[in-house]
């Protein structure tokens, strides 16, 4: 904010230094012609208002800054009186308690858990629409010879394969070959390697792989409208 005292001090200063100034160079104009001398006085005259002016304009501006922030101030202070005696005010001042962080996280994992749901239950309707393999697994094969199993696997076994290759990335968890020496190094992990046999001791550990393991490198599901767990739906025929 400006100071206006010493904005004045500065103007008196300035007003006097010109007075002075001109009373020194006045006398100095008398060997000039009267052309060259009024023009210095229009030049000097030109000079001293537009400095006038450019104080004049700094004092008002900072008086209209100080005229704005009283107002301000004024209505700050009444808006503060009614909230005080504005009963409704009063209670829009409350701040509610922010939710409990373990309320949050049973939220989070709830949706969670929701996601995951509906996800796999779209897996496996997209099994059962393509080569009916919840149907299959579902079915008693016990009284079924070799053969007739034989031939309803190969025709699962084909569809399944096609939406596999469709909708989901797998790749092996280890590249080596089946049946060759590997060594499992310290800090693997045991949910994508797990160790059997003679296990004793701590890692790393010599041993042959068995199955190369599979992990799912990416799905090309299509979008769902909302979290679904029906597999497929009932079918009922009227007659």
């Amino acid at each position: 904010m400006v100071d206006l005292k010493k904005v004045l001090y500065v103007l008196f200063g300035f007003i006097t230094g010109a007075m002075g100034a001109l009373s020194f160079v006045l006398p100095r104009l008398s060997g000039l012609s009267a052309s060259n001398r009024a023009g210095v006085l229009v030049a000097l005259g030109v000079l001293l208002s537009l400095v006038l002016y450019a104080m004049i304009k700094l004092i008002m501006s900072g008086i209209i800054m100080e005229l704005n922030e009283q107002m301000l101030a004024k209505k700050r202070s009444e808006d503060a009186a009614r909230r005080v005696k504005s009963p409704v005010a009063a209670e829009a001042r409350v701040i509610e308690k922010p939710p409990d962080p373990e309320v949050i996280d049973a939220m989070v994992a709830e949706k969670v858990a929701r996601t995951i749901t509906a996800k796999v239950a779209q897996v496996l309707a997209i099994f059962q629409k393509k080569g009916r393999l919840i149907d299959f697994l579902q079915e008693d094969i016990s009284a079924f010879d070799d053969n007739q199993v034989g031939h309803a696997i190969r025709s699962i076994h084909k569809e399944c394969k096609e939406a596999m290759t469709e909708y989901l990335s797998l790749e092996p968890i280890r590249k080596e070959s089946e049946g060759s020496e590997i060594t499992v190094e310290i800090g693997f992990d045991p949910s994508a390697i797990r160790i059997t046999g003679n296990v004793s001791g701590d890692p790393p550990f010599k041993g042959i792989l068995r199955h190369n393991g599979w992990r799912l490198a990416g799905t090309r599901l299509p979008e769902q409208n909302q979290n679904l767990v029906v597999i497929e739906p009932a079918e009922i025929e009227i007659l």
